[in-house]
């Protein structure tokens, strides 16, 4: 494990990545990116750590990633770094790892995501959005395409405007950071940064994985998120937990990640 590896220089912020590589084989590997939750407003990247550990086991190179934070302001106590910024570091990191492929012993045909809450609606984002949506930003290299092949939503959100009103107040907070208001104020700002918004059939297949008591994020989102991707022609497995909390998808639980690399397994190992 390698860490604080910079993979990009922004607006004078250094992006930083954590770097998991398998003990054993030559490659070349398929890798994944991480992303963790946070509000929009903070979280840590060894958060998750040990999911970045079992992922080098299962035989992929994984990346723990930071981005920046919309919880900064500037001179004039606007938010510095606004959405697109979260997504424009997230392309950036797929870009590093396709022009790193060759050092880091990785496939960059097979590359997926998997991220937590803001960080799955992140991963939404990256396997939906494409450079016809005007979001790529500037950071990184970028003749290298920041598609992914698979990509892991734990209880992230698919539209950022669906039931605003009776979300916790911590998560109304973290969204008008990031987008300048509430969706009444922004509407235009909410759409964008929806991934509903992009669903087409050209989309690599998607896992969606969401609590049943979630306060985040509504049975009834997830449920148009998988008929939306469906009716697309797009591949979506929804998997709905009982008894699951939002928090529980940010702690290493076995159980969960046996599942999380069964369906990684299944799109990006080559013998599937």
């Amino acid at each position: 494990m390698e860490k604080e590896i910079v993979y990009a220089n922004v607006d004078d912020v250094e992006l930083e990545l954590d770097l998991y590589k398998p003990a054993k084989g030559d490659g070349p590997f398929p890798a994944i990116v991480i992303m963790h939750g946070g509000n929009w407003v903070g979280g840590k990247r060894d958060s998750f750590s040990k999911q970045s550990e079992w992922a080098a086991d299962r035989g992929y190179v994984a990346i723990l990633i930071e981005r920046r934070y919309a919880l900064e302001v500037d001179e004039n106590s606007q938010t510095k770094y606004p959405f697109p910024a979260p997504l424009h570091d997230a392309k950036c990191a797929v870009r590093w790892l396709r022009s790193n492929a060759e050092d880091l012993g990785i496939d960059p045909d097979r590359i997926g995501v998997v991220g937590f809450s803001d960080g799955g609606m992140l991963a939404l984002l990256l396997a939906l959005t494409g450079p016809s949506d005007g979001l790529e930003g500037e950071c990184g290299d970028l003749n290298y395409s920041s598609r992914v092949q698979a990509a892991v939503n734990l209880g992230g959100d698919m539209d950022l405007a669906f039931g605003f009103d009776a979300l916790p107040t911590t998560v109304q907070f973290g969204r008008s950071l990031l987008l300048g208001g509430t969706p009444e104020e922004r509407p235009e700002e909410f759409r964008v940064a929806s991934p509903i918004t992009y669903v087409s059939e050209d989309d690599p297949p998607v896992l969606s994985i969401r609590g049943d008591i979630e306060t985040e994020i509504t049975p009834e989102l997830s449920e148009l998120f998988d008929t939306r991707m469906r009716d697309a022609g797009a591949s979506h497995t929804l998997i709905m937990r009982e008894l699951t909390t939002h928090s529980y998808f940010m702690r290493a639980h076995p159980e969960l990640y046996i599942t999380v690399f069964e369906f990684l397994d299944s799109h990006l190992k080559n013998d599937n």
